[in-house]
């Protein structure tokens, strides 16, 4: 425990005044020696008085340089001049001679004599004489004892133990200023009666001080202090210690009075009980949503409160002193109530506890504050690209990206995932939703996938599927194209011929006509019908002459020719504008195949190259064939059956008989 002393002292401004006042006044401080005497008179014979009821005195025991020394007495004779001398030790200035004269009381009085700077620290012996009665008094007086200690007790209290323990106070001193200085440093000095503080015990910052000398003038200019540290050793024995401690100028040439300085009373106590278990710290969090947050898992919280809670169990106890905290990096705190942790990411306590008797919890505490207030990351993506209109046609995989930068992702939200479109239909969407291990939630969303995986739809009425048409007849395309989903890419449709448009009828044989068409999903469609074009068939049409064996043949058969005649078989076919027809390669066959009746085997006999010349040739004129039939090396009285073969796959077939 630490004691502060006021303090209270005359400037040395108003001492060196009074000392220049003094010089300057004769009459109040120069030595007597040249004073004017009294006139003598006639003492009473000395055996006729009482010496010993002749008394001088001073105001004051000691004095401040530049004070004023009342000289005072009684037992003087009525009248008496008495000389009063001044003797100094050691001799400043030599003696001074000051007189006084008896008043009718028999008293005397003197205030002439002020002391200087020059003087302090003196001691004065003040001898009066009667110069009538011969009787003599004498009084000793100081000249300032320069420290004052304001107040002047102060008790410390230690309790000594297995090491040292220690307490300290601050000593103030004060010292009229002036124009000398001097050094001083604390000394203790023992009481009487009592036992000593050991002068090892104590100790002084600083060890010195410097001090002013001269008159009093500004009390606080000449201020100094000590702090005195009073240190017990371990297992001292326990009592009360008493010391004085004062203020001792340190060179021999400042010759000063020293006071009684600052009575200091220690009290040693026994040594406490020993507490050697340090103190148990526990530690609970509770997170802003109201839940427990037990340091491993994340929480979504705004905040974790902190409470932390000290015991000190040790037998015996001195209890909880402090506990002590940090997070992180920061600077380490001491707890002194709930605190609270709202950044993002992990935050590490480190914490313990110390009791009263310096026990630490080691190794420290540490827990962990895990915040995750951020959502995480997700980025949903289409990994199936729609055309340029915007469709697909296969099914759309579409997959999202997810990451968090604190807790992680959740198991049940892996970072990778997907999924498939594989229903028709526009505007679908789906949206991925990931959590993290805090249980922040966040979606990405994937839309506008449009599926079209059904072709559009063919109708082709003209031509019919399988259709026979006549040969440069005249006969408009007509077809449909259509789609549910995704609407029809008119840019993509074609067709043998545009819708409307006459097919192609010539030449004669097997034809195709195709449409194809895609829609906006890119599905392609194709639709062909196949169709023949042949020449007019045989019947009444232009003239009933088309398609049939002509003359001298009969239709029916019935015809009879002389062996070894040549017979002409002719035939016309026509297009549908009834034109007879004699390009090249209209017959592709001709062959004999029965003879006899119906029921003989079929031959299948060729009968002569099927290309134009003298035997076989297209009469421009007559606008017909003519096959010329060699009969020498056929047989009468039998029946032949041939076929002419045309190039539209028709045939005509025609017979006669030799005689």
């Amino acid at each position: 425990m630490a004691s502060a002393f006021a303090f209270s002292s005359i400037s040395s401004a108003k001492l060196r005044a009074a000392a220049r006042s003094a010089k300057a006044s004769p009459s109040a401080t120069a030595p007597l020696n040249n004073a004017a005497r009294p006139q003598a008179y006639n003492p009473a014979p000395p055996d006729a008085f009482d010496s010993s009821s002749a008394t001088v005195t001073t105001d004051k025991t000691d004095y401040q340089p530049g004070e004023t020394v009342v000289l005072s007495g009684s037992g003087w004779l009525v009248g008496e001049n008495v000389l009063i001398t001044l003797r100094q030790e050691p001799n400043v200035h030599g003696d001074a001679t000051l007189s006084a004269v008896a008043d009718e009381n028999g008293d005397i009085l003197n205030k002439e004599y002020a002391t200087t700077k020059d003087d302090l620290g003196t001691s004065y012996t003040v001898t009066a004489t009667g110069q009538s009665s011969g009787r003599t008094a004498s009084v000793n007086f100081t000249d300032g004892g320069i420290f004052s200690y304001n107040p002047n007790t102060t008790t410390l209290t230690i309790q000594t133990g297995p090491s040292a323990a220690s307490d300290q106070f601050t000593q103030n001193i004060t010292s009229p200023g002036g124009n000398g200085s001097f050094q001083a440093s604390p000394q203790v000095v023992s009481v009487p009666a009592t036992t000593p503080i050991p002068a090892s015990w104590l100790s002084f910052n600083p060890s010195s001080r410097n001090f002013s000398t001269g008159p009093a003038q500004n009390p606080s200019a000449d201020i100094r202090s000590w702090v005195v540290t009073a240190t017990v050793p371990a297992n001292s024995t326990p009592g009360t210690y008493v010391a004085d401690i004062q203020a001792k100028p340190n060179s021999a040439s400042v010759n000063v009075g020293v006071g009684q300085g600052t009575r200091l009373t220690l009290t040693v106590l026994p040594p406490a009980p020993v507490d050697n278990t340090p103190p148990t710290t526990s530690l609970s969090a509770q997170d802003s949503n109201g839940n427990a947050h037990n340091g491993v898992n994340f929480t979504n919280a705004n905040k974790v409160t902190i409470t932390l809670s000290a015991t000190d169990l040790g037998s015996p106890s001195s209890g909880v002193a402090e506990t002590i905290y940090k997070v992180d990096n920061a600077a380490p705190k001491t707890y002194t109530g709930p605190f609270d942790i709202a950044a993002e990411g992990l935050s590490v306590i480190t914490y313990f506890s110390r009791d009263n008797a310096g026990n630490q919890e080691s190794p420290s505490h540490t827990f962990t504050v895990r915040i995750d207030k951020t959502a995480p990351v997700v980025v949903a993506v289409r990994d199936t690209a729609a055309n340029s209109n915007g469709w697909n046609n296969t099914d759309v995989v579409a997959s999202y990206n997810a990451s968090d930068r604190l807790s992680g992702l959740n198991a049940s939200s892996p970072a990778t995932g997907s999924h498939v479109f594989n229903t028709e239909g526009a505007g679908q969407s789906h949206t991925f939703t990931v959590t993290d291990k805090a249980g922040n939630s966040n979606s990405a969303s994937v839309s506008n996938v449009n599926i079209d995986k059904t072709p559009p739809v063919i109708t082709i009425t003209t031509p019919a599927s399988n259709g026979s048409y006549v040969l440069n007849s005249i006969v408009a395309a007509n077809f449909s194209t259509s789609d549910a989903l995704s609407g029809l890419d008119a840019s993509t449709q074609t067709s043998t011929t545009p819708q409307g448009s006459n097919i192609s009828t010539a030449p004669v044989g097997s034809k195709s006509f195709t449409v194809s068409v895609s829609d906006k999903a890119g599905n392609p469609a194709t639709q062909t019908n196949n169709y023949n074009v042949t020449y007019a068939p045989a019947g009444g049409a232009c003239g009933g002459s088309g398609h049939i064996i002509l003359q001298p043949i009969n239709v029916d058969g019935s015809s009879v020719f002389k062996k070894g005649s040549t017979v002409p078989a002719k035939f016309r076919v026509f297009d549908a504008n009834c034109n007879s027809v004699g390009t090249a390669g209209v017959v592709t066959g001709f062959v004999l195949m029965y003879v006899g009746s119906a029921s003989n085997t079929l031959v299948n006999e060729v009968v002569d190259s099927t290309t134009p010349d003298t035997v076989f040739r297209w009469s421009p004129t007559d606008q017909q064939w003519i096959f010329n039939i060699n009969t020498k090396n056929l047989s009468v009285g039998q029946k032949y059956i041939y076929r002419i073969t045309l190039n539209d796959s028709s045939y005509i077939d025609f017979a006669f008989s030799l005689k």
